[in-house]
């Protein structure tokens, strides 16, 4: 006689079950099905599901922004003009300078695709404009701010810091006070990021083009840093460290010049005694004038003073624009965030540096990491660049939600 398998065995004794009541069948099909199926098959699902969303409670959307996004899908929207008041700082308009278009006074009107009002964003805002805003954007800083508002009124909190560098600012408590979150994070449906601030340059990369530098009459590398107190990229034993292995394998012929208020290479006026071409007259503009010295290095140091997914922070783009590459250490993701995954020279921040340094010193022509100049950039990149403006989300959101 045939030897029964395990599978079959089960059924039987199953089988005979049944016969002492209708009860004990009803609870043993399932298992009866699932023993069958994962018998006659020689790829058995996996026995456990994905894993469930590891976002918190608090980080889902509040309450009203629920409603809003419900109505907005549904075009339930009311038809009228928002406004967006700035408590401090000023800096939301020109930060969204290739998506707004300015307004007669101080702020700007952002352009929204789809919404039939008018979406303001005011940075100089009176009291009378805070009490009456649709929506108050808070800057937080280290001290948590005080929202309040009227109770229509939307609170949003527009932050640009690591959750890394400031954790409590992503706690529970803090925040459960806002309707919205614009950060860099994918949980938030008004995340914004670098890269979509830095898109006009990126699409008229041509024109950019035209400032560089040629490669060969560039030096070895740049390091422009303001800020040493907090980073978990090692910035400054990164950075001393790379400027002895260029002295050292170049036999004194190249160097890393670093610039700015960290480790500066020539005292406060560093910049100016070097490249007097590159001077600007107001603070206002020290971004040109950082892109202007960039265009004569080959590489540029673009550590991010964090380890957080997603935040991958100006340094980078800097770099890029400047026709530099970037030597990267930061944000596991990095290769979602530029323009090709070969765009940066990764630092290996654990490890020795000297491979690193040898390949800078033997690029004499440019290397792999600038063929994105003329390759066609990444989805991941274009999806990152052309995220929907938080502004606009944020208007919408709310004439949606008087529509509930």
């Amino acid at each position: 006689m045939k030897k029964m398998n395990p599978a079959t065995r089960f059924k039987m004794f199953m089988l005979l079950g049944c016969l002492m009541g209708l009860s004990l069948c009803m609870v043993i099909a399932p298992v009866w099905e699932t023993t069958d199926a994962n018998t006659n098959n020689s790829n058995p699902t996996p026995p456990h599901s994905p894993p469930p969303s590891t976002v918190p409670v608090s980080r889902t959307p509040h309450a009203s922004q629920n409603t809003a996004q419900q109505n907005h899908q549904n075009k339930q929207c009311t038809k009228r003009d928002i406004r967006i008041a700035e408590t401090k700082d000023q800096y939301v308009c020109s930060y969204m300078k290739s998506l707004a278009r300015p307004e007669g006074g101080p702020g700007c009107v952002v352009d929204c695709d789809g919404f039939q009002g008018k979406c303001s964003v005011l940075t100089a805002p009176t009291q009378s404009d805070l009490a009456t805003a649709d929506a108050v954007i808070y800057h937080p800083g280290r001290k948590l701010p005080v929202v309040k508002g009227n109770e229509k009124q939307w609170s949003v909190m527009w932050y640009g810091e690591s959750e890394e560098k400031h954790p409590e600012m992503y706690e529970e408590r803090n925040l459960k006070k806002y309707n919205a979150h614009v950060i860099y994070k994918k949980w938030s449906r008004y995340r914004f990021s670098w890269t979509q601030r830095f898109r006009k340059d990126f699409e008229n990369l041509e024109s950019v083009k035209k400032k560089w530098i040629p490669w060969r009459d560039r030096r070895a590398a740049v390091a422009i840093v303001s800020n040493c107190k907090y980073h978990t990229t090692n910035r400054t034993a990164v950075m001393e460290e790379i400027d002895k292995l260029l002295q050292k394998l170049s036999n004194g012929k190249e160097k890393l010049y670093m610039y700015g208020s960290c480790h500066p290479s020539r005292g406060k006026d560093s910049i100016r005694a070097e490249h007097p071409e590159c001077k600007v007259k107001s603070d206002k503009d020290r971004y040109k004038e950082k892109l202007c010295v960039m265009r004569h290095y080959k590489y540029a140091i673009s550590l991010d003073n964090s380890r957080d997914g997603g935040y991958v922070t100006e340094k980078v783009y800097h770099a890029l624009l400047a026709g530099a590459v970037p030597l990267y250490a930061g944000a596991p993701d990095i290769f979602d965030y530029v323009p090709l995954p070969s765009a940066i020279l990764p630092v290996p921040t654990s490890k020795s540096l000297v491979p690193l340094v040898s390949e800078m010193l033997a690029a004499d022509t440019p290397p792999q990491q600038t063929e994105w100049w003329d390759k066609p950039f990444s989805p991941a990149f274009i999806e990152n660049m052309n995220l929907p403006n938080s502004a606009c989300t944020i208007c919408k959101d709310i004439a949606c939600g008087d529509a509930s």
